[in-house]
């Protein structure tokens, strides 16, 4: 799946991602970019519309964690799996 689809997908869904960190490690992590549901302080710059000049980077998607209730990112390329989930199973471990 590429950038602008992932981008988009998460801005209407909850979304379980499983990718690599840097360190090697993999993580899934629950998350959305949903304008209603992701704290005010914490949208702009992170995969919402912004007005300054910067290029956005396509490489890294920023996303709010469902279950650690915070900003988090992956790269595009780390992506093993990306799947909506329905609203019932995102508090699920």
């Amino acid at each position: 799946m590429k950038f602008d689809d992932m981008k988009k997908t998460l801005s209407e869904n909850f979304v379980e991602v499983v990718f690599t960190k840097k360190n090697g490690e993999q993580r899934t992590m629950k998350c959305t970019t949903m304008k209603d549901l992701v704290p005010e302080s914490g949208k702009t710059g992170f995969g919402q519309p912004t007005t300054n000049t910067v290029k956005e980077n396509t490489d890294v998607i920023v996303a709010y964690d469902l279950v650690k209730s915070d900003w988090r990112s992956f790269r595009v390329d780390s992506v093993i799996s990306f799947n909506t989930i329905d609203s019932i199973s995102v508090h699920e471990s």
